[in-house]
């Protein structure tokens, strides 16, 4: 009363009602324990009829959702109900549809008490997806506070399992926006237990592109994901209750929207991702599982070697993704095999190269097998290298200290330089090994990389002439050399060559373009940062004919 005589608020003595323990307000009725639904709109709704047309169906369903906050899961019983709203849908009432409508009576008799808000005690939201739905709920104290559901679009019921469950998280964090936005912490709980990765990785490495995106409309928040069994989930509970209801499919719209989006997703050319979606869907492996996806039952004995990986796997209709990975289908194998190796790396770098872009059952094994039946792998062995006399510091910028040296393979003369710190080389092939030759490369690759701190070379007449040290004092760069006769003390550069005459050699020998080996070489993760020398130099992956997801390409930020 003191706050309204301070507003200058008059009310009427004989409406007011003073010091009472619940009132009415707006269709609610506010107790000392809670919220709950007026008793007056309650029993407008026990008592409705059937709906005998459109017109009364949807007055029924739009009554119902103003105390959709109580109803945990309304949006799947009501699913049959709102498949009659759709536009070319006969009004046909059957059984199905008398079921539904008693049972949202039944929720609206028994709707709970929800507590209110309070801003000093932890959140927790409870999400899962069913077969047709959303749900969610937000908790404190163990007890509600509100209820969400909303059904699933056409296009929504087609996602993968662990694509539902996140698209849960999503729209909880977007119905209850208002309760968590700018909270230091909210830990959400799911009974999908792949999502506590998803959530923890980077989201360049997480999945496909769907993923992806709502991974970034989650990053307002603080959450914690959390899994918890379904036993004891009891949102999930509720929403796993199914009422029986006839399954749309996609329409034209929907497919050509999920063929686009994985276009994009996939770093591809157009003609290649035909080939992968041709033969994908001629591989009678592959097209169970994406039954296997799409229904959740995962009995088949064709797809027993994919069950350890299910709950990572998610399709387009056609194609496989392994998070972010494409399952390859089985007659195309041999050939991304081929590509794998196109460097002619090792079991266990070859292993690496592949965990980034493609998967099937058994791939590991295939590739120690191909590796150890390379002959050219056996024919270039490689040999001990002798260490550097010098350790030199690894700086944290890269390019910042480089080595350089010359040496001949074959007969003709190459420059390399080599970085430091990301291992990254270039080889340039030289007709004169003079300075000026020398520097005019070095301002090539400069213009490239950038302008370094140091440069340690070995001590050839061209680094020491002054020509070169010319060059360095106008582009303001160090040279160090190494000591006479003992170019190992220059050791970053000595084992480049190294790297890059076996390169050489094994393409050789194999008939492939060393090119492309030095670029598979450059992608592969290095076993001690588990980084390429592409992504330490460039902060990203570089393509290669291998296909590939276009997150794995993006930048990433130091």
């Amino acid at each position: 009363m003191e706050h309204c005589r301070r507003k200058k608020i008059k009310v009427n003595r004989d409406k007011l009602q003073y010091k009472v323990p619940e009132v009415s307000y707006m269709g609610h009725r506010l107790t000392p324990q809670g919220m709950e639904p007026d008793p007056n709109k309650i029993s407008g709704i026990v008592n409705m009829p059937a709906p005998g047309d459109l017109t009364h169906l949807r007055g029924f369903l739009c009554t119902v959702n103003f105390l959709a906050r109580y109803l945990p899961k309304l949006a799947t019983v009501s699913e049959p109900l709102r498949q009659l709203l759709k536009k070319n849908v006969p009004y046909v009432w059957s059984d199905a549809h008398e079921k539904s409508f008693i049972v949202v009576k039944e929720l609206v008799t028994h709707a709970p008490i929800l507590r209110y808000y309070d801003p000093r005690i932890d959140v927790v939201l409870q999400c899962d997806a069913s077969q047709y739905g959303l749900g969610a709920a937000l908790i404190q104290d163990g007890k509600p506070v509100a209820y969400a559901s909303r059904a699933m679009t056409s296009t929504e019921k087609n996602y993968a399992q662990i694509e539902k469950e996140l698209l849960a998280i999503v729209f909880a964090t977007q119905r209850f926006d208002q309760y968590i936005y700018g909270l230091s912490a909210v830990e959400v709980h799911t009974d999908h237990k792949p999502l506590e990765a998803i959530l923890r990785k980077s989201i360049n490495d997480s999945a496909n592109r769907r993923i992806q995106r709502m991974l970034l409309r989650l990053q307002i928040y603080n959450l914690c994901v959390k899994y918890v069994p379904g036993r004891e989930l009891w949102i999930a509970d509720t929403l796993s209750r199914q009422l029986p209801c006839p399954r749309v499919k996609p329409g034209a719209f929907a497919i050509k929207l999920a063929e686009h989006e994985l276009a994009i997703d996939l770093a591809v050319t157009a003609e290649c991702l035909q080939k992968y979606r041709t033969t994908s869907s001629q591989d009678s492996e592959l097209q169970a599982v994406v039954v296997a996806i799409r229904s959740g039952d995962w009995s088949m004995p064709a797809v027993a070697e994919y069950t350890p990986v299910k709950s990572e796997l998610s399709t387009d209709g056609v194609l496989v993704f392994k998070g972010a990975r494409l399952v390859v289908p089985r007659t195309l194998r041999s050939r991304v095999l081929q590509q794998l190796h196109a460097a002619h790396m090792g079991i266990e770098a070859t292993r690496r190269r592949a965990r980034e872009s493609v998967f099937w059952p058994g791939l590991n094994g295939h590739i120690k097998d191909m590796v150890s039946r390379c002959s050219t792998c056996a024919a270039v062995q490689p040999s001990q290298a002798r260490e550097p006399m010098l350790s030199h510091e690894v700086p944290v910028v890269p390019w910042t200290k480089v080595g350089m040296d010359f040496f001949e393979w074959n007969r003709q003369k190459y420059l390399v330089i080599t970085d430091y710190t990301s291992n990254w080389f270039e080889a340039k092939k030289f007709k004169s090994t003079s300075a000026s030759s020398l520097v005019r490369e070095c301002r090539v690759q400069f213009a490239r990389h950038g302008v370094p701190l140091q440069i340690v070379a070995y001590s050839g007449t061209q680094f020491l002439s002054r020509t070169f040290h010319k060059f360095a004092e106008e582009w303001n760069f160090e040279v160090v050399t190494s000591s006479p006769y003992h170019h190992q003390s220059n050791g970053k550069a000595e084992n480049a060559v190294h790297t890059i005459k076996k390169l050489l050699s094994k393409s050789e020998m194999s008939n492939t373009d060393p090119l492309l080996a030095i670029l598979e070489w450059r992608n592969t993760p290095s076993e001690a940062t588990g980084t390429s020398p592409t992504q330490k130099l460039f902060g990203r992956r570089c393509r290669t004919p291998l296909p590939v997801s276009t997150g794995l390409l993006m930048p990433v930020s130091s």
